[in-house]
């Protein structure tokens, strides 16, 4: 059986071995930037410590995606540096709340092998110099590539094999199937190569976080899901194409994207895009949210956004935030959710109607879970985290594989044909 290692062998790759690896669960220590947006301003809405106390709980999922990467090797290539052979391992799943406590409900995992192959191709060529068979014979490898249907891809790989699958990526193009703005020549830089996988790779995860709500959707239709992350257009929802084919119509048929977002919900941890309008007072006997809505479609019309200090008490015993805004929270609340019933015009850019009551009790279940606070190794994170989705995320990254296994696991991939 020919392995991956047999193929990069006769490349002439050479492996890497770096000391830190490209991506190691980067933690989101970032300072919101305050970026000013335009904005629906919708006032704001006080929550006592009394509501908090009285949550129901509604809130049954935690849906979280990590990532460990590693450039692997480096394969030589005709006018041009050695190029980057970077591989990641990907864990995305669900946590369900059982009696007052965590327990993992659905997990997905995949290999992916991130090479601008097209654009190695493209560089032989140049130089009227045959690229070698090798580099085509890696395309029979599955595919992460733009015809999507990442979700379906990794389930049912898992439903019929135990190991972990394995895809190839294909960085020369994007997901929508164009080239990069660098073009081809871009391969003559390694950070290009490195941004173009991180890039892509972002954007596998973020889409297989949106296939497990639509996992857990199609099981339990009725229940709340808590997705850590924005719900923004750009962010989210665009990727529903790439996550399931099925998906094609998410954001573009305003029926059936209101049944799919009617029980769905996210929270921004690093806020980085502030309305300009925002006016947000500390205090320690309530929890005061200002509530606004997107007008760009960027962000896209279908949410309303509440901006919040999670743990307000913090921030006069333990000032450690670099300016005003870095200790912000975002709950991004699909209309949907609180609406009391469907409006064909729902997805309109100032479309503000909504069920005010239901807005509250949402924000209530969601700070609710400021308690108990986690144990956190980053004093930094104590003003932003949720339990359920720490543990969610803490869970997932026991999985992932170290740089050294996965290393490992990627040099015995099993390629098919001859060499």
């Amino acid at each position: 059986m020919t392995r991956l290692i047999d193929i990069l062998s006769n490349l002439d790759a050479k492996p890497i071995y770096p000391s830190v690896p490209l991506e190691e669960e980067a933690p989101d220590f970032r300072v919101a930037q305050g970026s000013p947006q335009n904005t629906i301003d919708l006032g704001h809405e006080e929550i006592s410590p009394t509501e908090l106390e009285q949550a129901e709980g509604k809130i049954r999922f935690f849906v979280d995606g990590v990532q460990r990467s590693v450039a692997v090797f480096e394969i030589p290539c005709p006018n041009s540096p050695p190029v980057n052979l970077i591989a990641a391992h990907i864990a995305v799943g669900a946590t369900e709340l059982v009696n007052g406590g965590l327990r993992p409900k659905l997990v997905q995992q995949a290999i992916v092998i991130f090479l601008p192959i097209q654009a190695m191709i493209s560089m032989y060529r140049n130089q009227g110099i045959t690229p070698p068979p090798e580099l085509n014979q890696l395309l029979s490898l599955p595919k992460f590539d733009d015809m999507g249907n990442f979700y379906p891809k990794i389930s049912n790989y898992a439903r019929l094999h135990r190991e972990i699958p394995y895809f190839i990526c294909d960085t020369s193009y994007t997901f929508q199937g164009r080239p990069h703005k660098q073009g081809f020549e871009g391969i003559k830089a390694a950070g290009v190569v490195r941004r173009w996988a991180r890039d892509m790779l972002r954007e596998i995860l973020r889409s297989l976080e949106l296939g497990v709500v639509w996992d857990l959707k199609g099981r339990y239709p009725n229940d709340l899901i808590l997705v850590d992350g924005p719900l923004a257009y750009m962010m989210f929802l665009m990727y529903g194409r790439l996550a399931i084919n099925d998906l094609d119509w998410l954001y573009s048929d305003p029926r059936r994207t209101y049944d799919f977002l009617k029980n769905v919900l996210g929270v921004v941890k690093v806020v980085e895009d502030i309305p300009q309008n925002l006016n947000l007072q500390l205090t320690l006997n309530r929890i005061i949210v200002s509530i606004h809505k997107f007008t760009t479609q960027e962000k896209g019309y279908h949410m309303v956004s509440g901006y919040t200090y999670l743990r307000p008490e913090l921030a006069f015993s333990y000032p450690i935030t670099a300016s005003a805004t870095s200790g912000l929270v975002r709950v991004d609340i699909p209309l949907p959710l609180i609406m009391d019933q469907y409006d064909p015009n729902w997805l309109s850019p100032n479309y503000t109607h909504f069920n005010r009551s239901k807005l509250r009790e949402i924000l209530t279940e969601v700070l609710a879970l400021r308690t108990p606070m986690p144990s956190l190794r980053q004093s930094h994170r104590a003003f932003t985290e949720l339990l359920p989705i720490y543990e969610t995320e803490n869970y997932l990254k026991s999985l992932l594989l170290s740089p050294g296994d996965l290393r490992f696991q990627v040099c015995n991939i099993p390629i098919r044909g001859k060499l």
